[in-house]
């Protein structure tokens, strides 16, 4: 992590104000905006990009490899959600910045739990490009629970550049495998996003942001998908 940190400083900007523009915050900003500007086309975030949907919304998505990007199952269905968007619609442009983007991928196949499975550790997916791409992928990774983690993603106020939030401590709800809880801020549009801890040779992906959650004791929570639970890709301990 402290790799990341050291990171941070060289590009980070500014952080996110309380209500930029005068609009209220969304869901999932914890107290005051706290997220801080990331240069999208530096690795390790060029791994990261946007997965564009042609009838219009976006969620974030991270290539674990070359031709392969883990995001939120949610994001690709069309309402009511039971079943997927044509792969037709689907495009990830990776290091995404006000409308550049390092390299760009169309998608030929979703892999993903099927939509009749509803419980929340299945709102991930991987979708599989038509070929690889010349950016350096993220490997997945099973969490360090109480181990600092970052979030960086696209949101609905900041759509076009990349936003990060550092010092999100990872909580396992009780009764749920596959789950993980944080409390930093993230919001509409950062699905998707992935979950970094420092790992041996640099940043890894231990989990995939899947919403917001009221706890049991009346407290809002992010939620995320941990990486043990994304099926058919290599997971190290």
């Amino acid at each position: 992590m402290r790799a990341i940190l050291m990171l941070l400083a060289l590009l980070a900007a500014a952080p996110a104000t309380a209500a930029e523009g005068g609009r209220a915050l969304l869901p999932g900003i914890i107290g005051g905006d706290d997220r801080v500007m990331l240069d999208s086309a530096a690795a390790p975030w060029s791994a990261l990009g946007r997965v564009n949907r042609a009838r219009g919304g976006f969620c974030t998505g991270t290539l674990i490899a070359p031709d392969r990007v883990l995001t939120a199952r949610h994001c690709l269905t069309a309402r009511p959600g039971n079943r997927y968007l044509p792969v037709s619609e689907l495009h990830f442009v990776a290091g995404y910045r006000r409308g550049d983007f390092i390299a760009h991928g169309r998608v030929a196949r979703i892999q993903a739990p099927p939509l009749s499975e509803q419980g929340k550790a299945a709102d991930w997916a991987v979708l599989h490009l038509e070929g690889p791409l010349p950016v350096p992928p993220l490997p997945l990774r099973t969490p360090d629970d109480g181990v600092p983690a970052v979030i960086a993603g696209y949101s609905q106020n900041r759509p076009h550049l990349l936003s990060l939030s550092e010092d999100c401590v990872l909580e396992p709800p009780a009764g749920a495998p596959g789950l993980r809880l944080h409390r930093c801020d993230t919001t509409r549009g950062t699905s998707g996003a992935p979950v970094l801890q420092e790992g041996r040779d640099g940043p890894v992906v231990v989990g995939v942001i899947s919403g917001f959650v009221t706890t049991a004791d009346g407290r809002g929570a992010g939620l995320l998908v941990s990486a043990e639970a994304v099926e058919g890709v290599e997971v190290t301990p």
